[in-house]
C-alpha cells in the first residue's frame, strides 16, 4: 500500500508570526515533523504544500519533496486542509503521473508526534482498512459533555445537560477528540468526500503528544515537554 505524506505550512499566522517556521528548541518548527515521517518505514512519499519559498527551500536542503509554491486562493487562514490535499494529489497526479492508496496528513503544529505514531497509525489503516483514521486523545473528566457549559453574558453560566445530578468521576463515560489533527490517513478514492468519515477508526495518543500548537503558550508548553522527556523521531 502507497501512503502519501503531506505536510501543509503556509507562512502565515494569526497567532504566532510565521509559526511553521519558528524555531522550537533550535529548530524550524516544521522540522520535527518532516524527522518523524522520514524516518517511517510506511511512507512511499513525503510531500510539503507551503505558500512559502523559505519554507520550501528548507524542505529542499533536507530531501523533501516541495515541488510548487501554493496558490493564494488555499492559503489563507480559512482555508481548508481538504482544499490542500486536492491540490497536491493533482499536482503529483498531473506531474509525476503518482497517484497513492492514502493520504497522510501531518500538520506541523503536532511536534511531539513520533515516528512510532505514524508506523502504527499506517499498521493500523492496512490491517482494518478503513476509509479514514483520524488521531484521539481522551478528554478530560472536565470536558464531559455532561459537565460542559455555554456563557450567556458575562458571567452567567447556563449547563448543556439538563440532568440534575452528574455521575462521580469514576462513574462518567470516556469521551474522545481529535488531538490537534496531529495524523490523519484517508482512502484516496474517498479524499473528494472527505478528510475523515464514513468508515472511521481511531488511534489513541497521549496527552503529551497531542499539543497542538495555535497560541504562544501552547508553543512554549510543547518546547519544555520535548525538553523534559525523550522523544525519538
Amino acid at each position: 500500500m502507497k501512503f502519501l505524506a503531506i505536510i501543509p505550512a503556509r507562512k502565515g499566522s494569526k497567532g504566532i508570526k510565521n509559526k511553521n517556521f519558528k524555531l522550537f528548541n533550535g529548530k524550524p518548527l516544521i522540522y520535527w515533523t518532516i524527522k518523524a515521517a522520514k524516518k517511517s518505514k510506511y511512507l512511499d512519499k513525503i510531500i510539503v504544500s507551503t505558500d512559502s519559498k523559505k519554507i520550501q527551500k528548507f524542505c529542499l536542503t533536507k530531501n523533501i519533496l516541495a515541488p510548487f509554491i501554493r496558490p493564494k486562493k488555499i492559503s489563507h487562514a480559512k482555508a481548508k486542509g481538504h482544499d490542500v490535499i486536492i491540490h497536491t494529489i493533482n499536482f503529483l497526479r498531473k506531474n509525476l503521473k503518482y497517484i497513492p492508496d492514502a493520504i497522510v496528513y501531518l500538520q506541523p503544529t503536532s511536534p511531539l508526534r513520533e515516528t512510532i505514531d505514524i508506523n502504527n497509525c499506517c499498521k493500523l489503516y492496512k490491517k482494518y482498512k478503513p476509509d479514514s483514521l483520524v488521531s484521539i486523545v481522551k478528554l478530560h473528566h472536565n470536558l464531559n459533555p455532561e459537565e460542559i457549559y455555554k456563557k450567556k453574558g458575562i458571567y452567567k453560566l447556563i449547563k448543556l445537560n439538563k440532568k440534575k445530578s452528574v455521575p462521580f468521576r469514576q462513574a462518567k463515560k470516556n469521551y474522545y477528540g481529535k488531538n490537534g489533527a496531529a495524523i490523519f490517513i484517508s482512502n484516496v478514492k474517498k479524499i473528494n468526500k472527505f478528510i475523515d468519515g464514513e468508515n472511521l477508526i481511531g488511534y489513541e495518543m497521549n496527552k503529551l503528544k497531542s499539543i497542538d500548537i495555535d497560541e504562544l503558550d501552547d508553543f512554549k508548553l510543547a518546547e519544555a515537554i520535548q525538553k523534559r522527556f525523550k522523544f525519538n523521531y
